[in-house]
């Protein structure tokens, strides 16, 4: 591998910002190496240019000489080191969330072929290639491309079944992905590919300052398990500070069980053991609990993150074990502990164990246990199971049965009530603004001016308690928001009784009305007075 981009100068429709910098791949391309010519052959027909990353790899194959030119409705037609390549286009099995792959089938000189590409679990589901790991591991997005040969008569049946689910009237699309499960079967890898979706400038310093402030951040995303660990590192999500980072990845009922169950007792050992999440430059503080963590079968060692896989294999301790929970269940102090908590914990969810976690049987541990993380990460998850964590998180915090009483009774009589608030307090306060403006001709303006109007503006525009910088370096500074420490019925209150108790101004009314009130008998009969001028 070079440390210099490689020069593709020598193709015309190279792009000058394309920068690569393996010449192996490259001079194998030149040699007309058959592997790599399908490889990019593939690259350059089987797309959609919808997306970025599909982009990005026509891109690369238009820089290796492979040029993508057009699309006809029956054709596509493609440039290949300065040779044209028209492919006849016999059907395009389109990509969707749930399939996680595209093919399209094509015929040239008499061959029939289906060239594939998607996620490399659902390509070759048995696929065990060190460098697909690596790839994901080291956070690239990673497709697998392959391509099998299809028979003119097998092709022709295939295309009369595609036909009939097209025109189905129902369930047409459960149709159709049967109909391309069948025919993307004994596929060919031919190769694969990663791309790096980089963070945007200022993502891991936003995501940090955002958890220091109490807000927690879900991520639910299609990537794999690897790339979505190795962004939540890269963007702060996970920390080498946190307690510990579980992840679920059971593929049946009970695993996904005994794992909930793992880490809700990892959660209530260290709540229990290390309140408040003490923090310590070595690992002494640590050093003396773990005995009665490794009684629980949990792993604490600090600062280093302990991923907890959960095998179940031998040496554990039975998921429904009452050591270390005097307790019982979670308490709002522990949920205090861990939102105090500088460390916390992280739990990463694949969607083959999410679905387990949303079965109704399940939903209440799974609150549980991700509710107490700081950060959640899902990964491999369709976006039906994105809207039903959103909706499970929504029905955590309130029961749906009380939304109809909330919505058709104190939802109408709130606005019936706020409209006629509304309008009365527009009349009132129009009532007594306008004897103030026609007083106003008489002082020349200046009462309002000075000592209504411009003090309020001022202290609304201009006031500030910390400057900016120490608002960005200081993060918690946002916490009382949440808690509504500053304003509050305990502060209003406040402020009412210690203005109705305020001295300063009854002493000054009795300075104003004294020398105008002879006595207390004409001070009743002029309130009076104006009580009734108000009534009437």
């Amino acid at each position: 591998q070079c440390s210099e981009p490689l020069d593709f100068s020598f193709n015309p429709e190279y792009e000058p910002e394309f920068k690569f910098f393996d010449a192996t791949l490259l001079d194998a391309s030149k040699q007309g190496n058959t592997d790599v010519h399908d490889f990019f052959r593939l690259l350059a027909l089987c797309h959609t240019a919808q997306s970025p990353d599909e982009s990005a790899l026509v891109s690369a194959a238009r820089n290796f000489g492979f040029v993508f030119r057009e699309r006809a409705p029956n054709s596509i037609t493609i440039e290949v080191m300065g040779k044209t390549e028209v492919y006849e286009l016999l059907c395009i099995l389109d990509f969707n969330n749930v399939r996680k792959r595209m093919s399209v089938i094509l015929r040239r000189d008499g061959e029939i072929r289906l060239y594939t590409k998607g996620a490399d679990n659902v390509i070759y589901d048995r696929l065990k290639n060190n460098q697909v790991d690596k790839f994901a591991g080291e956070g690239l997005r990673t497709l697998a491309l392959a391509w099998r040969p299809l028979e003119e008569r097998m092709f022709s049946e295939w295309k009369r079944k595609h036909q009939l689910a097209a025109l189905a009237i129902h369930d047409r699309d459960e149709q159709l992905d049967a109909i391309y499960e069948e025919i993307e079967t004994d596929l060919l890898l031919l190769g694969v590919t990663a791309i790096e979706d980089k963070l945007q400038d200022g993502v891991p310093e936003t995501i940090a300052n955002l958890s220091m402030a109490g807000i927690k951040v879900w991520v639910l995303t299609g990537d794999k398990q690897e790339t979505a660990i190795n962004i939540g590192y890269s963007c702060q999500l996970l920390t080498d500070d946190m307690a510990e980072v579980f992840i679920i990845d059971g593929a049946s009922y009970d695993d996904v069980d005994k794992q909930l169950a793992k880490c809700r007792d990892s959660i209530r050992v260290v709540n229990t053991f290390l309140p408040h999440g003490n923090d310590t430059a070595n690992g002494d503080a640590y050093s003396s609990r773990r005995s009665p963590a490794r009684a629980a079968n949990v792993t604490l060692n600090a600062p280093a993150v302990s991923v907890v896989t959960f095998r179940w294999e031998h040496n554990t301790v039975a998921p429904d074990s009452n050591e270390y929970v005097s307790g019982g269940p979670y308490s709002a102090d522990s949920h205090e502990h861990n939102n105090d908590d500088a460390n916390g914990f992280a739990i990463v969810i694949n969607g083959h164990s999410l679905v387990h976690c949303l079965h109704p049987k399940l939903e209440e541990k799974f609150l549980d246990v991700v509710i107490q993380c700081r950060s959640v990460i899902c990964c491999r998850v369709t976006p039906l199971q994105k809207a039903m964590v959103v909706e499970l998180i929504k029905k955590s915090r309130k029961a749906f049965r009380f939304l109809q009483r909330l919505l058709l009774v104190h939802g109408r009589w709130s606005y019936f009530r706020m409209c006629k608030f509304l309008r009365y307090f527009f009349y009132k306060n129009f009532a007594f603004t306008v004897c103030h403006f026609w007083f106003a001709f008489f002082c020349g303006f200046m009462y309002n001016l000075f000592y209504t109007s411009l003090p309020v503006l001022a202290l609304g525009v201009f006031e500030q308690d910390v400057s900016d910088v120490t608002s960005l370096q200081f993060p918690k500074l946002y916490a009382p928001g949440h808690t509504s420490q500053l304003f509050n019925k305990a502060e209003f209150i406040k402020s009412t009784v210690l203005t109705k108790m305020d001295w300063r101004r009854t002493a000054k009314y009795c300075r104003i009305i004294g020398p105008y009130v002879g006595s207390l008998t004409v001070a009743l009969t002029q309130a009076t007075f104006w009580f009734t001028a108000v009534l009437t």
